[in-house]
């Protein structure tokens, strides 16, 4: 089997768990660091923004084979893009005693109260992936400078443009704090690049590549001389490589670009159809999230707020010498 077979083959068994224990951690991968190793028994709640997003389907294997290694208790539940879910399971995880909460969440601010409670109870609150909007609210964030990031992107973005033309921009729900941040990293690099011309910022509010279909097709009826295309994430990207496709655009002449990494994206880009994609390395990152969670645990809390993780970019140079390792 390929490795994009496998990478598919894996996201699907992960997404179809829902609700089990698990445990794991090699020690080292972000956190303090030096910490015992041990989990104990240790039951940790997370609350994921989705499960069918790619990055989180990954991201939750990771944590599940960390976690296993540790004996550690992992119990997941997905918010479905609803900020009330979210805040419910978060308060649920409290009244059954968690040792920590690990969330991603759907909305900075409304998800605060939440983080104050479980914070008020005794129970530290990590962020991965997504935040709140003050670090005071969270003991820690773990995940990349998603400004510096998203600036990065862009860059390969205005350099696979030429430099100049114009752009269409697939946005998440603003709400969301990683679409603050990667506009804040779009708008520097906008700022230095006169020559592109940003013809319209879509909101896709479900981040799906249907709702990136039809934002794009509207977008590119509007404004036929697009040139490049940079969304939020990948499944948003995959349907505006549709909606380009359908508007008669070959890859050619359009330049588009996104985040995750997942295997449909690996699949466009092998296939000539899709340009760019960061991939956040899910699986390491969940790994590195349930080190540290321990760590933190056994009393070696992060040095500082924000505990990195990697990323590498993928394009039609590099999409068929990468191996596994290298992506997850």
């Amino acid at each position: 089997m390929s490795i994009r077979g496998l990478r598919a083959l894996v996201g699907l068994t992960a997404a179809a768990l829902v609700m089990t224990a698990c445990g794991g951690d090699e020690g080292g991968g972000g956190g303090g660091g030096g910490g015992d190793e041990s989990g104990g028994d240790y039951r940790i709640g997370v609350s994921f923004y989705s499960n069918v997003i790619p990055l989180y389907v990954e991201m939750e294997e990771g944590m599940r084979d960390k976690a296993e290694e540790l004996g550690v208790e992992l119990e997941f539940a997905y918010a479905d893009n609803s900020a009330e879910n979210q805040s419910n399971q978060i308060n649920t995880f409290i009244t059954t005693g968690v040792d920590m909460i690990l969330a991603s969440p759907v909305d900075a601010a409304a998800l605060t109260p939440a983080y104050q409670q479980a914070r008020t109870a005794g129970i530290p609150i990590i962020s991965v992936a997504n935040k709140v909007t003050n670090d005071a609210d969270e003991d820690a964030y773990i995940g990349p400078d998603l400004v510096e990031q998203s600036a990065r992107t862009l860059e390969r973005v205005v350099e696979g443009m030429g430099g100049e033309g114009q752009l269409l921009l697939l946005s998440g729900p603003p709400q969301i704090t990683f679409v603050q941040l990667q506009q804040q990293g779009w708008d520097q690099v906008l700022a230095d690049n006169p020559g592109i011309e940003v013809v319209d910022t879509a909101v896709v509010p479900d981040l799906s590549t249907a709702g990136a279909v039809d934002a794009t097709t509207a977008a590119l009826s509007a404004n036929p001389g697009v040139t490049g295309i940079l969304a939020s994430i990948d499944d948003m990207a995959l349907g505006a490589i549709q909606a380009a496709d359908a508007a008669g655009i070959a890859p050619e002449d359009i330049y588009i670009a996104g985040w995750d990494g997942g295997p449909a994206a690996l699949d466009a880009i092998e296939a000539g159809s899709y340009d760019l994609t960061l991939s956040q390395k899910p699986y390491t990152w969940g790994q590195i999230a349930i080190e540290t969670a321990v760590d933190f645990l056994n009393g070696d809390e992060p040095s500082e707020h924000r505990v990195n993780t990697p990323d590498i970019f993928i394009d039609q140079e590099n999409v068929t010498t990468l191996t596994e390792e290298e992506i997850r």
